[in-house]
């Protein structure tokens, strides 16, 4: 029906599905709707749990909780908001593998063999090594400065240096390069998404602050209550083509001006409740 009133010349855009329950009905509707080939934005609720800043925020309070450690510094290049070339990253992530490392390698500059056991001669291997200390060098050194100035800090001041950390690894300058290549692809909701989800996160610290103030908190009770606020967070999304046909919930339904409204789930005590 909906295919039919397109043909007819009416913009998807002015079309709605409506549900009770979205998480019901999503995975079909999608399939139909591919079947079709028609444009279909889903307005469900999404967290900023899984966002690349939310991520970042995460890796510096695990750095603050057990120190220099492959597993803390992997988890925050794999945040991609670290403004390390690709080709210092993939070396020190690979090093880190061949080798286990404890704090007191993380904080002396690397020497072993990029080929592990395997013979080092190649001057690919030397190469490689010396993307690994760079990149090293320059993590450890941000990081070393985050863990003087966050340690035992309150609230307020935690939040200041985790913001600092961030900024000092290039997060928001890497973020906003990603927005340009999107941009100039072409992909302007997918740039715009990627900033909004930026401003979102630094906003949920700054919330952190007026609730918190200067009480000091383990950082394990301050990520916790960092989490609860991405939970209850509903990031929304940016339709990625302005002609869709919009799937929404009864209780999310905001609809602009529309021709049709297709409901779907009419059954006595769930759509009314």
């Amino acid at each position: 029906a909906i295919a039919a009133r397109a043909r007819a010349g009416v913009p998807y855009s002015r079309m709605a599905v409506v549900c009770r329950d979205i998480g019901q009905y999503l995975s079909p509707l999608r399939y139909e709707f591919r079947l079709q080939n028609i444009p279909l934005f889903c307005d469900e609720a999404t967290t900023p749990e899984a966002t690349a800043p939310a991520r970042a925020v995460h890796a510096a309070l695990e750095l603050l909780r057990g120190g220099l450690s492959s597993r803390t510094v992997l988890r925050l290049l794999k945040t991609g908001l670290v403004d390390l070339p690709a080709r210092q990253q993939a070396a020190l992530e690979n090093y880190a593998y061949t080798w286990p490392l404890k704090a007191a390698d993380w904080r002396a500059p690397f020497t072993r063999s990029a080929a592990g056991y395997a013979d080092a001669r190649r001057a690919e291997d030397a190469r490689t090594l010396a993307d690994a200390e760079a990149a090293r060098g320059w993590i450890v050194e941000r990081a070393q400065k985050f863990l003087a100035r966050a340690k035992n800090a309150g609230a307020a001041d935690l939040t200041r240096q985790i913001y600092l950390f961030l900024q000092a690894l290039g997060a928001e300058k890497t973020l906003n390069a990603l927005a340009e290549t999107l941009r100039a692809q072409g992909r302007l909701p997918e740039a715009d998404e990627a900033l909004r989800e930026w401003n979102v996160v630094m906003g949920l610290l700054n919330e952190l602050v007026q609730l918190l103030g200067d009480e000091a908190l383990p950082p394990a009770e301050y990520a916790g209550l960092f989490t609860l606020l991405l939970r209850t967070t509903d990031l929304g999304h940016i339709p990625q083509s302005l002609d869709s046909v919009i799937l929404t919930s009864a209780g999310r339904m905001r609809l602009p001006e529309t021709d049709a409204v297709f409901v779907v789930g009419l059954r006595e005590g769930e759509f009314p409740q």
